[in-house]
């Protein structure tokens, strides 16, 4: 019913037994036998066909493979009841995975990104902190070194010599001497020790230590005659101020947090004086209305670190 194979390229097994399911093909019929004399009787015109027409007629005749062909012989099959279910059970956890996952991607997505940078501004002025702690420690060291050498050069300076004052007025050099000390706090701390209520009667709102009211206590001292003042350990220089950055106080650009220790060095009568007279004392007045408490004490001898070598670019001396 085809055209003969040559021997040498005759299959040595029919495609069935490769078939796992060789068992279930049935009987049936690709073409009827009027089809096949036709496809016959078409190849047998011309038997010496050579290899290249062999393949145009197999192409244009038989385009599907023969395995393909095979498959179309065999029963639908159907899932079992178990399988089927079991098909519905991993479908299933697959979709709510699926569905879960993206609700988790769509919640990092929608985060707030204003939390994500004010974190990073908070991690650059902390960084950026630390830069500064670290270059004003340099800055310190390499002044000592300078000072050690101008001493080898010209010899010991006298205590009372202009460049020592110089230091000493300017900050820039250590110092001990007696003094006063206040410490003042946030109501939320001094509040637990007086008993009373650390409200505003005009703004209802907690009252707590501001930048102003640290400049006007460092003001009466220095008009009391102070010599070196700190806060928090941090001294003051000639370049130094105090001021609000957000929620906090910076102290040149070291932050500094309640509990507030003002420590200054000078003549404890006169400082005492100023601190309880005049505007001082009605300010002092008016905090302790509002439940701040700041507390005066002397001290015989106080030690305050160098502040940082002031930064001069334009000032030039006057000969």
């Amino acid at each position: 019913m085809s055209f003969p194979v040559i021997s040498s390229r005759a299959v040595k097994q029919r495609r069935s037994v490769f078939s796992d399911d060789v068992r279930n093909l049935e009987r049936s019929h690709v073409m009827s036998v009027p089809e096949a004399l036709s496809v016959s009787a078409r190849r047998s015109k011309r038997p010496d066909f050579d290899d290249p027409l062999h393949l145009l007629d197999d192409l244009t005749n038989r385009p599907v493979d023969p395995l393909f062909e095979d498959a179309t012989l065999l029963k639908d099959r159907k899932q079992g009841p178990v399988a089927t279910a079991i098909t519905k059970t991993i479908t299933f956890l697959i979709c709510v995975a699926v569905g879960i996952g993206s609700i988790i991607a769509i919640q990092e997505l929608h985060k707030d990104t204003r939390q994500k940078v004010r974190e990073e501004l908070a991690n650059q002025v902390s960084s950026t902190y630390e830069r500064s702690e670290t270059l004003s420690g340099d800055i310190d060291s390499l002044k000592s070194q300078v000072d050690t050498l101008s001493e080898q050069l010209a010899g010991a300076q006298s205590q009372d010599s202009v460049a020592t004052t110089d230091a000493l007025a300017n900050g820039t050099s250590a110092v001990e001497g007696p003094g006063v000390v206040i410490t003042v706090a946030d109501p939320r701390e001094s509040d637990s020790e007086k008993g009373s209520s650390p409200r505003d009667s005009t703004t209802s709102r907690i009252k707590t230590i501001t930048d102003t009211d640290l400049q006007k206590i460092v003001a009466a001292l220095w008009a009391g005659g102070a010599e070196a003042i700190s806060i928090n350990d941090v001294r003051l220089g000639v370049q130094s101020a105090v001021r609000a950055a957000g929620d906090a106080i910076l102290v040149g650009v070291t932050p500094i947090e309640s509990t507030y220790t003002i420590q200054a060095i000078g003549d404890q009568g006169t400082l005492q004086k100023s601190l309880s007279a005049g505007s001082t004392a009605e300010f002092f007045a008016t905090l302790e209305g509002q439940g701040i408490y700041p507390n005066v004490a002397t001290k015989s001898k106080i030690k305050l670190e160098a502040a940082g070598q002031p930064d001069i670019s334009h000032a030039e001396r006057n000969e």
